[in-house]
C-alpha cells in the first residue's frame, strides 16, 4: 500500500511539472515571437504626403509663388531597427512638383531662355512627375510603445525626371474671338533625367514634416536659365 501511495504521488509531480513546463513555454513564445510593428525590427508602410516648394534662395527669372506652388507624394517605406534607437531604411516614392512662376516684373522677357519667351501670360506653370528613391538612416527620440513614436530621418534621394510639362494661360484682350488661350509645351529638351538631393524628417507616430534640398540642377547646363528654387517641405501621413 505504501508503494502504490508513493508511485501515486510520484507520478502526480512529475504530471504537474510538466504541465506547467508546458504553459510557461508557450506563454513565453506568444510573448516574445512578433518581430513586426511600427517599434519592432521590420516595418513597411504606405504613405500619402503634400506641400509647396519654397522660394527660397530663387533667382531672378525663375521667381515661384510658394502659395500656389505644390508637391504631392505617395510612397512605400520600410524600416530595419538595428538598435533601440537606431535604424536604416529606404523609401520607394512618386513625386508631383508643381512651380507657379512669379509675374513678368520678377521673370522678364528673355529671348535665350525657353522659359522666358512669352509675356503677358495670366498663369505660368513647370509641372514635375517621376519616381523616387530615398535612403535613409533614423534615430528614435525618447521612449515609446510598439508605435512610431518620435524620430529624426536624415537621408539621401534620386528621382527620374520622367515626365515634365509646361503650361501657360493668356489673356487675349485684343483677340474678338478668344479671351483666353492655352498653350502646353511637353519633351522638355531643357529638363536634367535625373535629380538628386538631401533630405531630412522630423516625425510624431503617424505625422511627420519633411524637408528635401535638390543638389543637382534641374536644367541642363547648356541653356541659358536661371534654376529653380531647391527646398520643398511637406506634411506627411503614414497609412498603417
Amino acid at each position: 500500500m505504501k508503494r502504490l501511495l508513493f508511485l501515486f504521488a510520484f507520478l502526480s509531480v512529475l504530471i504537474i511539472a510538466g504541465a506547467q513546463d508546458v504553459i510557461l513555454e508557450k506563454d513565453v513564445d506568444e510573448q516574445f515571437k512578433g518581430t513586426k510593428g511600427p517599434n519592432m525590427r521590420h516595418f513597411k508602410h504606405l504613405y500619402l504626403g503634400a506641400g509647396t516648394v519654397l522660394d527660397y534662395d530663387e533667382e531672378t527669372g525663375a521667381s515661384i509663388n510658394p502659395l500656389t506652388s505644390a508637391q504631392f507624394i505617395i510612397g512605400y517605406r520600410y524600416k530595419l531597427k538595428l538598435l533601440s534607437f537606431y535604424a536604416l531604411g529606404f523609401d520607394l516614392n512618386f513625386k508631383m512638383n508643381r512651380y507657379m512662376f512669379d509675374g513678368d516684373d520678377e521673370n522678364p522677357l528673355d529671348l535665350s531662355n525657353p522659359l522666358l519667351i512669352v509675356e503677358n501670360e495670366e498663369k505660368h506653370s513647370l509641372t514635375n512627375n517621376g519616381p523616387g528613391l530615398e535612403l535613409y538612416q533614423r534615430i528614435n527620440i525618447g521612449k515609446r510603445g510598439n508605435t512610431l513614436g518620435k524620430y529624426l530621418d536624415i537621408g539621401v534621394q534620386g528621382q527620374w525626371n520622367m515626365t515634365d510639362v509646361e503650361e501657360y494661360i493668356l489673356v487675349n484682350e485684343a483677340d474678338p474671338y478668344f479671351g483666353k488661350s492655352r498653350i502646353i509645351n511637353r519633351k522638355l529638351t531643357f529638363i536634367e533625367p535625373v535629380s538628386y538631393g538631401l533630405s531630412a524628417r522630423i516625425g510624431i507616430n503617424k505625422f511627420a514634416i519633411q524637408g528635401y534640398y535638390r543638389l543637382s540642377d534641374y536644367f541642363r547646363s547648356e541653356f541659358s536659365m536661371s534654376e529653380l528654387p531647391r527646398l520643398t517641405i511637406a506634411l506627411q501621413f503614414a497609412l498603417h
